[in-house]
């Protein structure tokens, strides 16, 4: 037995309730949790950027879906792929194919399987390491590859290994979160003005709300 389907009287009904599930509800709860896990502990300065990233790409996996119009098993990464071409930006400038592959490949995969990134990795031919910098406030290096010197060195495997690198991945876990949030919230570029326009998206919305929240479906 099977859930009444979610419906909505009109676009204007349709637009108050993913702005309550959205934005006073997963992104504020984004926000909120992202800050707490970057938040200097002052008796052991620790920050917490796995959970942290983690969730940012939980919650872009959620937006994928409600894009993509499909919120079961089988095409997350690509929904998300897609939701991220359409809608993310950095510096003014849309997210590039590279940076999404790199983002999907370095974080989402390597944490959501084997619970951290690979130290280093192969791309376009030169060796890349990685690293969270939230000291970088104006996004200089947020997305970017940053050449290394002759001297930096990835952090070695354990005591045995270490593997020099060509550039490292920078990634500022706070910058992302905002991007995330803006992707929705902006006026004339976000998902919700494109909700509000085009009556495939919004298509596409109902039909992955109500695969989300109907008890029945099996993941």
């Amino acid at each position: 037995m099977g859930s009444l389907p979610i419906t909505f009287k009109d676009v204007s009904d349709l637009i108050r309730f993913a702005k309550e599930y959205l934005v006073e509800n997963r992104l504020n709860s984004l926000d909120n949790d992202v800050k707490r896990c970057l938040t200097k502990n002052h008796k052991k300065e620790q920050l917490a950027p796995f959970p942290a990233i983690l969730y940012c790409f939980s919650v872009l996996d959620l937006l994928g879906s409600l894009y993509g119009g499909h919120a079961r098993r089988g095409s997350t990464v690509e929904n998300t792929r897609i939701y991220m071409q359409k809608f993310m930006s950095t510096s003014g400038r849309k997210y590039e194919d590279w940076q999404i592959s790199l983002l999907q490949k370095i974080f989402r995969h390597k944490l959501v399987h084997l619970s951290e990134p690979k130290a280093v990795f192969l791309y376009d031919n030169k060796i890349i390491g990685w690293r969270h910098d939230e000291e970088d406030i104006d996004g200089k290096h947020h997305l970017q590859i940053r050449e290394v010197g002759e001297e930096e060195l990835s952090a070695d495997i354990f005591g045995r290994v270490i593997i020099k690198v060509d550039g490292e991945f920078v990634v500022s876990i706070s910058k992302f979160k905002d991007e995330i949030i803006d992707s929705v919230k902006l006026d004339k570029n976000g998902y919700l003005a494109e909700l509000e326009k085009n009556s495939p998206t919004s298509n596409k919305f109902v039909v992955a709300i109500n695969q989300i929240f109907d008890p029945m479906i099996i993941d």
